[in-house]
């Protein structure tokens, strides 16, 4: 799952992109708990450690998200998506992602996509997936994939 942060006030959508193939690195599930604890949240969130490799996070009220720790990528379960949506998922998993970059085990980059003033045809987030999906063979070219 990719992380997604929607801001809605400046019309755009900023997506999170994996550095080394990772979001994050592995880290100490006891520390972290100890630095959510000082971080002033208005409710404390859930964190289940699995013996494997697996941690589950969900804030009161919000998305479950799971951290796989050995391939430092973030997953849920259908049950959630169905409840919540994709979108509400995506945006609840940037926000971790912030709290891990703040921990110091994350190295992902941001890029911000305008999807209003910028591009005329894409006036909603909708309508600018539509324009990517058509467009596809653009956006490999400009990464140098063709």
């Amino acid at each position: 799952m990719t992380p997604v942060e929607y801001d809605r006030k400046r019309g755009r959508v900023i997506r999170y992109y994996r550095k080394n193939g990772r979001y994050f690195e592995k880290f100490d599930v006891g520390a972290f708990k100890l630095f959510l604890g000082n971080r002033n949240l208005k409710k404390e969130p859930e964190i289940i450690v699995n013996p494997g490799h697996l941690v589950f996070y969900q804030y009161p009220d919000k998305p479950l998200i799971v951290m796989d720790l050995d391939n430092g990528c973030f997953l849920t379960t259908e049950g959630t998506v169905e409840h919540f949506g994709w979108k509400k998922v995506r945006h609840q998993a940037s926000i971790l992602l912030r709290l891990l970059k703040k921990f110091g085990v994350s190295q992902s980059k941001r890029k911000a996509i305008r999807y209003g003033k910028s591009r005329e045809k894409a006036e909603t987030y909708k309508a600018y997936v539509e324009w990517e999906k058509k467009n596809s063979w653009l956006r490999a070219k400009m990464m140098g994939v063709l």
